[in-house]
């Protein structure tokens, strides 16, 4: 096969990152596809075009993550000492230390991506098994987004790699796997809850006069949303270090699961930059008494993996040789709601399994692949 990746890897969250780093950096020639238009997943931002020139970034993914285990305290020590991310004070509840990529969030992922090859705007549709590798088709957009495929038109040849690994929400990653492959089952028990995020932006000299008259701070302004039933989470974007606010104030407000949940039934669930008086953001502004400059909607539909839902070890292995990893992993490992750590730790498991055993059953490559690491260092 000509023009083969050693590994392909599907999903370019921090679980496909970390693993297609760790493994790019002991050789590997690796490809990484992703179907949004940039690097994320849990860890994804967005810029808001507020002007010509100008746009606010903020995350919409996990807001800010900690460390449970000491392995990914180290790792949050490297990024640290590389610049990738920094602590982060908390200024509307005390969670401990906090730590947050700069200048975002999907910035993390974006620096892990050096060294391998990186295909964004691509969905991958099925995986066919080739005489020495895989063949992965899907369909190409890259301009928009979020792809919009006309899946009845026939797929066509993404790449072309010896080993693929599936670090993608485990619904997806069963309509990759291969027929009748045993990881259908164990996988189709995992199911994700739905989550509506949204991107509330106020003029700044507009909310300081608001604040100033009614005798508020931030912190005071927010609370009756931080209490609101419903709500998650609140995050004050603008709080965060290196965050460009181009005189405004960007607040992030979580969904409840169960709040989202309805909304999916009621399939009112469309995104983009929109104000309703009678939706979730007409209620906010009557919480808050101020009425946002600009709202913008996303909803995860593979939002988070709930710790009873999730597998206690670090990754799956097909008998075809697919390999699987994900935050739907660790629980042995990581408790609550720490996505980020549990993304972290099963790639790194699987990536360390991966290279031992690429190093055992092909020799001849895994001989150039030292040759390869002797010659970057």
């Amino acid at each position: 096969m000509e023009n083969v990746f050693d590994l392909a890897v599907v999903g370019a969250g921090i679980a496909g990152m970390t693993v297609a780093n760790k493994l790019s950096q002991a050789g590997i020639n690796v490809v990484v596809l992703e179907k949004a238009r940039g690097t994320g997943g849990r860890l994804s931002s967005k810029r808001w075009h507020v002007r010509e020139g100008h746009s606010l970034a903020f995350d919409l993914g996990a807001p800010s993550f900690q460390s449970q285990t000491q392995q990914f305290e180290d790792a949050i020590d490297h990024w640290r000492s590389h610049g990738w991310v920094t602590h982060y004070e908390q200024s509307l509840a005390s969670q401990g230390s906090l730590w947050v990529p700069v200048p975002r969030s999907s910035a993390l992922t974006r620096q892990l991506a050096r060294g391998c090859e990186l295909i964004c705007g691509v969905k991958v549709s099925e995986l066919i098994r080739q005489a020495e590798g895989w063949q992965l088709n899907g369909w190409v957009q890259r301009n928009a987004p979020q792809p919009q495929t006309n899946e009845t038109e026939q797929a066509t040849e993404l790449v072309r790699a010896k080993h693929v690994i599936l670090a993608c929400p485990a619904e997806q990653t069963c309509e990759l796997l291969p027929a009748g492959s045993p990881l259908t089952t164990t996988l189709s028990s995992v199911q994700a809850k739905p989550q509506f995020v949204y991107a509330l932006a106020f003029e700044e000299s507009v909310l300081e006069t608001h604040l100033r008259s009614n005798k508020l701070d931030v912190s005071a302004w927010l609370s009756p949303l931080i209490k609101q039933e419903g709500v998650q989470r609140v995050s004050l974007e603008s709080s965060k270090p290196e965050r460009d606010e181009l005189g405004y104030k960007v607040v992030t407000v979580a969904l409840s699961y169960a709040a989202s949940q309805a909304m999916v039934e009621s399939k009112d669930s469309d995104e983009g930059n929109h104000f309703s008086e009678n939706g979730f953001p007409g209620w906010v502004a009557s919480l808050l008494s101020l009425k946002p400059d600009f709202v913008l909607r996303h909803r995860w539909l593979y939002s988070r993996y709930p710790y009873e839902a999730r597998l206690p070890y670090g990754y799956l292995e097909d008998q075809s040789g697919v390999w699987v990893c994900g935050d739907y992993f660790m629980a042995m490992e990581v408790e609550g709601d720490s996505s980020v750590e549990s993304a972290y730790l099963s790639a790194t498991a699987l990536a360390d399994a991966w290279l031992t055993h690429y190093r055992q059953q092909m020799p001849v490559d895994a001989s150039s692949t030292e040759n390869r690491e002797e010659r970057s260092a």
